[in-house]
């Protein structure tokens, strides 16, 4: 018996160490995918929190300098919203283990400080500038995390504020074009490709038309 139950204690400690070693590299590996998300995460969660603070700094501002209404107004939505938004990502990274900015760097600094010289058409158009380029580059960057991202807290946040910056950028389209500004920044996706479309269109009935009306060879003769 004595035999008998060392024996099993020997086979038991082999397959124990059997299925360690069978499951080590898989370990290792769910371990390194890990720590790549997590990077990733947090990547955008540290940017997106810079981000929605100079906006709402930059909100405060807009509603304190602009000399257009629909600015102002547009200050005051961009503070609000992202003000909501930043505590919702505050949840987020302390639920995931995250450690975001509790200050602006200096790359936002010197954007508040550059905007801040400014005053009256010029503050406007330069406020409804910035906001528009930097929307368009939040959209996107919510929009690869709402898609890539693996951790359900921060794909449900993107997916969730990517709406609000759809709204504040259509907004900030519209009081540019009240300030004056023009071009592509205060065109829409959309209209973009109906004016493309339709230039397309025309181009291609004015080829045809030409042809119409070039003469024959025989016409020639």
């Amino acid at each position: 018996m004595k035999r008998q139950r060392q024996l099993l204690c020997k086979v038991a400690a082999g397959a124990l160490v059997f299925a360690v070693l069978l499951l080590a590299p898989r370990a290792r590996a769910d371990q390194d995918t890990d720590k790549n998300l997590k990077h990733k995460d947090t990547a955008f969660l540290k940017d997106a929190a810079l981000g929605g603070m100079a906006e709402v700094q930059l909100g405060q501002l807009a509603q304190q300098k602009a000399q257009n209404d629909q600015i102002k107004q547009l200050g005051q939505k961009i503070q609000a919203d992202h003000t909501k938004a930043n505590q919702e990502l505050q949840q987020v990274a302390q639920k995931v283990g995250v450690t975001v900015p509790s200050e602006l760097d200096s790359k936002h600094r010197r954007l508040s400080e550059n905007l801040e010289k400014k005053s009256g058409t010029d503050f406007d158009r330069a406020y409804a500038e910035h906001t528009i380029k930097d929307h368009k580059k939040d959209i996107k960057e919510f929009e690869k995390a709402a898609r890539d991202s693996e951790n359900a807290d921060v794909k449900a946040f993107a997916e969730k504020t990517l709406p609000t910056l759809r709204e504040h950028l259509r907004m900030a389209q519209d009081a540019g074009k009240a300030v004056g500004l023009t071009g592509s920044l205060i065109t829409s996706k959309e209209e973009e490709e109906s004016v493309g479309g339709t230039s397309s269109s025309a181009t291609g009935r004015g080829t045809r038309s030409s042809d119409t009306q070039r003469p024959s060879d025989a016409q020639r003769k």
